[in-house]
């Protein structure tokens, strides 16, 4: 959901942390994570086969 927001709805950082009681540093931190498991998952299911 956080990756969603900020990434393809493009919400600010402060309305995402407000809105799911969160704090900026682990937005970044869902943030991270999420775009390392989408390059993983690309990487393995899309350029290398």
């Amino acid at each position: 959901m956080v990756f969603r927001m900020k990434t393809i709805n493009g919400f600010e950082t402060d309305e995402i942390c407000k809105e799911l009681e969160i704090s900026a540093s682990n937005l970044w931190v869902i943030v991270h994570r999420a775009r390392t498991q989408l390059r993983k998952c690309m990487e393995d299911n899309w350029f290398n086969n």
